[in-house]
This record gives C-alpha cells, sequence and structure tokens, in this order.
C-alpha cells in the first residue's frame, strides 16, 4: 500500500490549471523574443511609481555611484511628471520628456503589434 502511494508523481498546480505541463525551452525562446519589450513595460512602470521629490529613491546609476548632477535624472522626472499627467512640471524638469515618453510608447506598441512583412514575387 505504501508503495504505490511514493510511486506517484507529485501534485503540480500549473498542470493542474492548464492540463500542459511546462515547456521551459518555449518559455525561453518567448523571452528571449520578447525582451525588449519586458525591459520597456517594466522601465514604465518603475517610472510610473517613481516618487520624483523623493532624493533616496533613484534608478540612476551615476547617483548610485554618487555622481550628483546627471541630464538623465531630469529626463526620468518628466516622464513621471507627464505618465501623471502633469505636463507643466514635466516640461519643467525636462523638455524631452514628452517626446521620449511618445517614441517610447510607439515602440512598446510596435513591439506588441509587429507589422507582417510580406514580399510578393512577379
Amino acid at each position: 500500500m505504501l508503495a504505490n502511494v511514493s510511486e506517484k508523481a507529485p501534485f503540480n498546480w500549473f498542470i493542474f490549471m492548464t492540463q500542459q505541463p511546462i515547456n521551459f525551452l518555449t518559455l525561453a525562446k518567448w523571452t528571449k523574443q520578447h525582451l525588449e519589450l519586458m525591459f520597456w513595460f517594466t522601465a514604465m512602470l518603475l517610472l510610473f511609481f517613481l516618487n520624483p521629490g523623493d532624493s533616496q529613491t533613484s534608478l540612476c546609476v551615476f547617483r548610485w555611484i554618487g555622481i550628483e548632477h546627471c541630464p538623465g535624472c531630469g529626463l526620468g522626472h518628466s516622464i513621471n511628471h507627464a505618465l501623471h499627467a502633469r505636463f507643466a512640471q514635466s516640461v519643467d524638469a525636462h523638455l524631452m520628456g514628452i517626446p521620449a515618453l511618445i517614441i517610447i510608447f510607439h515602440r512598446i506598441t510596435q513591439l506588441i503589434y509587429p507589422k507582417k512583412i510580406t514580399f510578393y514575387e512577379k
């Protein structure tokens, strides 16, 4: 009786919910193909939740190593203000914040909805 219990495979919630085993090769391939999309999406989330008034929290590598002035910090603060629809403060922080945000959102939509290129031969 005990031998039958130990021979059973352990219960796996993922297989139970999807009725399919995890294919790590497919997951790795999907991750490799969508790495840029995950990067931009994560960056936008971090910039959205970043508090620009807090001098302790920063995504800036220069600030981490002790350099106080960084032109990119103003750009990050500007994108944060633009994401919160504070456009006047966004322009005050950096002039290129709103255009950078538009370019990044355009790139995200390109990655989500890629153009299908077809070549026709005559």
